[in-house]
């Protein structure tokens, strides 16, 4: 692998998420909800920042991916599986992640994102090298 060469690197997402705002809830406002996005590669470079989050705070979020099958027709559950726990994703810098590759492609990854940051900004990017 090749980490160092920008041409292995493609943008998959950037965009800025922002809480909604809600006067009579008590933080003035609704959470930020997980975000998902179709990807089809397994290494990831996360970067994600907040102009609202305080100069202490380090958690962006956790994201996990959901393998897009289901064992049966008949199951009772939606074709997303969990295929492992939630990586952190640190504020204001990028977050190597590597997600066991089970050979399903697409996939979904999910953005869950703590519920005091009223505003985040993402960029992912997919590797593509070999």
């Amino acid at each position: 692998m090749d980490f160092g060469n920008n041409l292995n690197w493609d943008l998959a997402l950037r965009t800025t998420l922002s809480a909604s705002p809600a006067p009579n809830e008590t933080r003035g406002y609704f959470p930020i909800p997980p975000k998902t996005i179709l990807l089809d590669r397994y290494i990831l470079a996360i970067g994600a920042s907040s102009v609202k989050a305080k100069p202490n705070w380090r958690l962006a979020g956790f994201v996990s991916p959901r393998l897009l099958f289901s064992p049966s027709s008949t199951s009772e559950y939606i074709a997303a599986v969990q295929s492992e726990k939630g990586q952190a994703i640190l504020l204001n810098q990028l977050t190597l992640v590597r997600f066991t590759d089970f050979g399903v492609t697409p996939y979904v990854m999910e953005i869950s994102i703590p519920s005091w940051l009223q505003q985040l900004s993402l960029e992912i990017w997919k590797y593509q090298g070999t």
